[in-house]
């Protein structure tokens, strides 16, 4: 990191750099629920499944109310997650 002759400057961009760490690491939680969710998935256990879709659902949600994730993108997340939840339900 390069400094400025601006203090103001400086402080904007060490925040920046604080908020872009906390940024990466809420995107790698919603992953990770993510990946929980598929692994339930593969295990054919719809409850487990259910579980883990609301949680996504609320991270999601939560993410697009920080401005860390886009809405259309919450929005196609959460439909494709549901067509392989209801595939399953079928099943």
């Amino acid at each position: 990191m390069q400094l400025v002759v601006y203090s103001k400057l400086n402080k904007d961009m060490k925040i920046n750099i604080k908020k872009r760490i906390l940024n990466k690491s809420r995107i790698s939680e919603l992953k990770t629920y993510i990946r929980k969710f598929l692994n339930s998935l593969l295990n054919k256990n719809y409850e487990n499944s259910l579980l883990s879709y609301r949680i996504v659902v609320s991270k999601s949600d939560k993410m697009v109310s920080k401005g860390i994730i886009h809405k259309n993108k919450s929005s196609r997340l959460k439909k494709r997650l549901n067509i392989k939840l209801s595939s399953i339900k079928q099943n």
